[in-house]
């Protein structure tokens, strides 16, 4: 039976890592959209070949969010890292195989060495598991509504104080693509959401 697709969270990430002390993680790149696909017919290529045991976790970096539709408040799960997967494998040629010929898959992430997949560093997997949420209990965040044509006001970094026209919001990665006037001439800037005050 396919391993169920559940919604992962610091807590049964580091709960997997503990079972599996000597896996390493590998990034790879799916199709758009394609996440939770790729991450089932990975699991359905290592199990046609009895390797799923070789594999401790596939992971699609979520949050949650809250926002309000039609007056009703709805909880959704966001997306950190749109179009990759995490997996959690002792790699071999086999996996590595498995992997790459999963439909929904495109490619590993990383330079190749000793044909096999270089695996993320402790840094670079860290990163990604402080996004998660805590645990299936955590209170979503508060989904920050923006519109495109929108004007803001930059509150960190090198050009606080500026404002700012919304040109495009990306609400999985949280951040948004500005135009703001330097000398004279407006300049395309990308910045999080946090970064910035709605006008009004």
């Amino acid at each position: 039976m396919t391993k169920e697709i559940i919604i992962d969270t610091k807590q049964t990430v580091k709960e997997t890592i503990s079972k599996h002390p000597d896996m390493k993680w590998y990034l790879v790149q799916t199709a758009s959209q394609g996440e939770y696909a790729a991450k089932r017919n990975v699991y359905e290529q290592l199990k046609v070949r009895g390797k799923e045991d070789k594999v401790g976790m596939i992971l699609v970096p979520t949050k949650k969010v809250s926002e309000l539709k039609n007056g009703a408040k709805k909880v959704t799960n966001i997306k950190n890292y749109p179009t990759y997967i995490v997996m959690l494998a002792d790699m071999d040629e086999t996996v590595m195989m498995c992997t790459r010929e999963a439909s929904k898959v495109s490619k590993f992430i990383g330079k190749v060495d000793s044909k096999l997949p270089t695996p993320l560093t402790p840094k670079e997997i860290n990163s990604i598991i402080a996004q998660l949420d805590d645990n299936e209990e955590v209170v979503p965040t508060q989904k920050v509504e923006f519109t495109e044509g929108e004007g803001v006001k930059i509150n960190e970094g090198p050009f606080e104080g500026f404002d700012g026209v919304i040109k495009k919001v990306n609400y999985e990665k949280g951040n948004l693509d500005l135009g703001i006037i330097i000398f004279g001439r407006e300049t395309p800037l990308t910045l999080s959401f946090k970064q910035v005050t709605r006008m009004g």
